[in-house]
């Protein structure tokens, strides 16, 4: 074989005379990167000995044996490798659409789930920030305080149930903490069987069991309380069992389409689902088996439900904690780091420069609870702000203005996380005092639990059947999950969904009310 070289030592690629070399062209016009600048610095022993045996890849301009992750090489494992940066054509496509290359992107750690991530660090509610003021050291026993409420937040679930726990178990070891509670700001997957995947409004790629199924079955055990909101990829029929919320397995709590919880003497009101013009003002009309556009549909917010959770929650005079909502409020990035969220995420300048990023449900909630803390999801990002008590979001549009908040003398710490994969900010860990201790923990022996909030109910009972019911103490939710469908279907079953089916929490809760039917709240 005769390879010509030019005077400075580098290949000259018109005088390669072998055709194996030749279908490995390393003058294509696809590349973004200069030849010479790579055949200068790779040496040229290694260049030569791969030019002998065929094994160039044309897209690295590397050998494939020094190929590294973001130049065209399929990585083994998510869970090994973080969010690397895909290969040629999704460079290009990136290109195209403004994105960045995360992997370029500084990481997030454990430790990064037990920082402070406002960027005014008043308040101290961080486990990192309650360590440290326990003593210098960074050490503390398992709380600062006995009525406190160790919460764990998680982004986008996606499915990774076991992986978010174990993220979990390890940022709480660093802090030396024990967690109360998981809150799970949507796209959690409750799906038990391939019945489940089918009412999933995600393309067939995205159709994956995951391991929900192996909670459900009752062969794992959720480690921690988990309660969560639902997003817009949900195994909707699932869902639909459970309106006004229940058990979805033990120890995993869903909150229905809106609903408010006790636990530990804090006050959680949760949002179900996003934001679509063409849907809000609706009401839930989706009928099973789910046509095409009901399997997106199902997933979105009602004003009907965002005014019962507001009515609820100002008709009692305990303050709201915790506001849970998949959508961000809009015009949230105004007031948080926007250079480094615009890093992260560039195709978001024109909607943030249009004001028009985040939901206006959202917003309306924010405005009018004005809770301590609320979170969120669904743009895959984390990203932490704080809204000073003066200022009102503006859930109408950028001309118009929004209403008047309810005056509750405090700002509200926003934070919104990414999806749960290695590398990203999908979790987060607080130490939250409670408002009110008359249902706060008095023995921290004795397990917290979970309780309806009396003003909801009394709403639920009002638009259900017209009726008020006097409820005046939170009410212990019983521990009554029963399984309504197989954790896992035999594959000659077929891929469609399940038939609504009539879940006996729905039936407690309608009898707890005093009403007939509970499928559409």
């Amino acid at each position: 074989m005769k390879i010509n070289l030019r005077g400075d030592g580098s290949l000259n690629p018109s005088r390669i005379l072998t055709s194996q070399v030749q279908r490995f062209r390393l003058w294509s016009n696809s590349l973004t990167i200069s030849r010479s600048r790579v055949l200068r610095a790779a040496p040229l022993a290694l260049i030569l000995m791969h030019a002998l045996t065929g094994r160039l890849n044309r897209r690295s301009l590397l050998p494939t044996a020094v190929c590294t992750p973001g130049f065209g090489v399929k990585v083994d494992s998510r869970w090994a490798s973080g969010d690397g940066g895909g290969g040629y054509k999704t460079r290009r496509k990136r290109a195209r659409l403004g994105t960045r290359d995360n992997s370029r992107l500084p990481k997030f750690g454990a430790e990064d789930a037990i920082r402070d991530p406002w960027i005014s660090n008043s308040g101290g509610n961080s486990i990192d920030s309650s360590l440290k003021n326990a003593n210098g050291k960074g050490k503390a026993s398992k709380k600062t305080n006995k009525t406190d409420v160790v919460v764990a937040v998680l982004g986008c679930l996606h499915g990774e149930l076991t992986q978010a726990y174990k993220a979990i178990r390890t940022a709480s070891k660093m802090a030396n903490v024990s967690v109360d509670l998981v809150l799970v700001t949507g796209d959690f997957q409750a799906v038990r069987n391939s019945a489940d995947l089918a009412s999933m409004s995600v393309p067939q790629k995205y159709r994956h069991l995951r391991d929900f199924h192996l909670y459900h079955s009752g062969r794992k055990k959720a480690p921690y309380l988990t309660v969560y909101i639902g997003g817009n990829h949900e195994a909707s029929n699932y869902h639909a069992e459970l309106p006004a919320g229940g058990w979805v397995a033990p120890n995993i709590y869903y909150m229905g389409h809106c609903g408010i919880l006790r636990f530990g003497g804090l006050r959680i009101v949760g949002s179900s689902g996003i934001f679509n013009y063409h849907h809000y003002e609706s009401n839930r009309m989706e009928e099973f088996p789910l046509k095409s556009n009901h399997l997106r549909s199902i997933y979105h917010v009602r004003e009907s439900e965002i005014e019962r959770l507001i009515q609820a929650a100002n008709a009692d005079s305990n303050e709201v904690d915790i506001l849970l909502t998949h959508d961000w409020p809009r015009g949230v990035a105004e007031y948080g780091d926007i250079k480094d969220l615009l890093k992260r995420k560039p195709y978001f300048k024109a909607e943030v420069r249009n004001g028009v990023l985040g939901s206006p449900a959202a917003a309306r909630l924010l405005n009018a609870l004005r809770p301590r803390f609320h979170f969120s999801s669904h743009l895959h990002v984390k990203f932490a702000a704080e809204i000073p008590e003066s200022v009102c979001l503006n859930h109408t549009n950028k001309t118009t203005g929004g209403e008047s908040p309810v005056k509750r003398g405090r700002s509200t710490k926003f934070l919104a996380l990414d999806k749960v994969l290695p590398g990203r900010g999908f979790l987060q860990l607080l130490s939250i005092e409670p408002n009110k201790t008359k249902n706060a923990r008095t023995n921290t022996s004795t397990p917290l639990q979970l309780h309806y909030d009396p003003a909801f109910l009394q709403t639920l009972s009002n638009f259900y059947n017209g009726k008020d019911t006097k409820l005046v103490h939170p009410i212990i939710i019983p521990q009554n999950f029963e399984a309504t469908a197989p954790s896992s279907l035999p594959d000659g079953m077929g891929p469609s969904p399940l038939p609504e089916r009539t879940n006996p929490q729905a039936l407690a809760m309608a009898n707890l009310l005093g009403a007939e039917d509970m499928r559409y709240s």
